[in-house]
């Protein structure tokens, strides 16, 4: 198996594209968040096929990525592109009750799609909704340090309760 593996690495003809291992991280994380928030146990043969699925459902059309993001729209509807002369940014938040642990990960994707950054942070947090505000504050953060604040950006979370909050900072809970 490892001389197997060995052979594939240095065989450039069967490295995945950025945009498989961008699609594949990206569905483990909602995965790993399923599990751990809603005790749903993972397929890992299903999150491998939407991952694959994802990829080539952009490929062949230039068509944008498949996004579960539950605030802006259905589960399993098509990711929307910003215009051309955006940088979309996808960030999530977890958090472990028990632990009092909280990760977040941010991707950057261009009008086509294509992965062209992303990161992860581990942070203590109080709450889920705590661990969703850190997300943005360390998405914030990294564009402020890195000088990536003076592009055009379009930010994307899944916690409804923060787009509200920094849509309409009155209603904050």
């Amino acid at each position: 198996m490892d001389e197997w593996l060995t052979a594939q690495i240095e065989s450039r003809d069967h490295l995945p594209s950025i945009d498989l291992i961008a699609a594949l991280l990206w569905r483990i994380w909602k995965a790993r968040n399923s599990f751990i928030f809603r005790h749903k146990w993972p397929n890992p043969l299903l999150v491998v096929e939407e991952a694959l699925a994802q990829v080539r459902i952009s490929a062949p059309s230039s068509q944008p990525l498949l996004c579960t993001d539950r605030a802006s729209s259905p589960p399993d509807h098509l990711w929307r592109p910003p215009d051309p002369d955006e940088i979309k940014l996808n960030i999530d938040g977890a958090y472990h009750q028990t632990t009092s642990q909280g990760a977040m990960a941010c991707i950057f994707r261009d009008h086509t799609g294509t992965f062209l950054h992303g990161f992860t942070c581990d942070y203590t947090a109080n709450s889920a909704l705590h661990s969703e505000i850190q997300a943005l504050l360390h998405t914030l953060d990294y564009l402020l340090q890195n000088g990536k604040h003076h592009q055009r950006l379009v930010l994307e979370s899944d916690c409804l309760t923060l787009i509200d909050a920094v849509h309409n900072p009155s209603s904050t809970p």
